[in-house]
């Protein structure tokens, strides 16, 4: 099966190198295509938003992803890629819940 998707906003921050930790520090801007901008009405009365973002600099190799210790701990156990948070997935998309700092209006 193939499934297509279009862009419809992007994701702008100061992340310039890809990790598997720390992401709950990041502060992103979220910009929507300004012909869908006035679909986010009513969003202000909400305190977090999910957001499902094309992983565009994902690169998994089966031989090194599909098995591996959680960010690479020594600590945790080896489990599979669908076990745990990692960059490198099969599909190359992310999700995740997001707290609204702020907003723009529509």
């Amino acid at each position: 099966m193939h499934v297509e998707c279009n862009v419809i906003g992007k994701v702008h921050n100061s992340v310039n190198e890809q990790t598997d930790t720390d992401w709950g520090k990041v502060i992103s801007e979220v910009v929507l295509e300004e012909s869908l901008r006035p679909g986010l009405k009513g969003l202000e009365d909400f305190s977090h938003v999910l957001i499902l973002t094309y992983l565009d600099q994902a690169s998994f190799q089966r031989e090194k992803h599909l098995f591996r210790r959680p960010q690479g701990r020594e600590d945790m156990p080896i489990v599979g890629i669908f076990s745990q948070r990692a960059k490198d997935r099969p599909n190359p998309i992310g999700v995740t819940a997001c707290e609204i700092l702020t907003s723009s209006p529509p």
